[in-house]
């Protein structure tokens, strides 16, 4: 029943921070720095939830459509086998994220928040991408990095579509020994 009512609260928590209104992220560019912190902690919290159950069904309906469509639950299972085996994320709810850059939306309305949790005994970075629909933020794109303070240093922009990290020319995402994990984004311009 505890699990059942935490994974209810989780939802609702994602819900609304996954439809703030945008008519003063817009003005501004970003959102306000709780809502920030609200998408971090919502977004790895549902993953981790997905993790401790296998089941990664609501993990990927919480995605735009593009999200939706590059990736299926048995597709983000296989993507996050190594940190399922790997890192507790359990205390992301209560962490507070720290961001290695300025949060940032780019001409496409994709925010990139890329960071790190201070997890024990390592670090785990993140690089997540949102995309602004509906009125609100969208999980875009996921990049998770164990040991790291933040995803591995990029040589020039994002890829195409705001992806987190690179893909292979199969639109697979790499999953390497070192237990990172990350799910293909479109590489095309984010669609409604």
């Amino acid at each position: 029943m505890r699990k059942r009512l935490g994974a209810i609260v989780l939802c609702l928590a994602l819900a609304t921070a996954l439809h703030q209104p945008a008519q003063a992220q817009e003005r501004q560019g970003t959102p306000e720095e709780a809502l920030i912190i609200l998408l971090i902690r919502s977004t790895l919290s549902a993953l981790d939830q997905a993790n401790r159950t296998g089941n990664y069904s609501v993990f990927r309906d919480l995605g735009v459509p593009d999200f939706r469509a590059s990736n299926t639950p048995a597709s983000l299972a296989v993507a996050f086998a190594n940190l399922r085996r790997s890192v507790d994320m359990s205390a992301v709810t209560i962490m507070t994220p720290i961001l290695r850059e300025q949060p940032s939306v780019d001409e496409n309305r994709v925010l990139r928040l890329r960071g790190y949790l201070p997890t024990e005994p390592e670090p785990t970075g993140f690089d997540l991408s949102f995309l602004q629909i509906g009125g609100g933020w969208g999980l875009y794109g996921v990049g998770i990095f164990p040991g790291q303070k933040g995803p591995p240093q990029r040589n020039g922009a994002a890829s195409a579509g705001g992806g987190a990290g690179q893909q292979d020319n199969r639109g697979q995402a790499p999953s390497g020994t070192n237990g990172n994990s990350q799910v293909p984004t479109p590489r095309s311009r984010p669609s409604e």
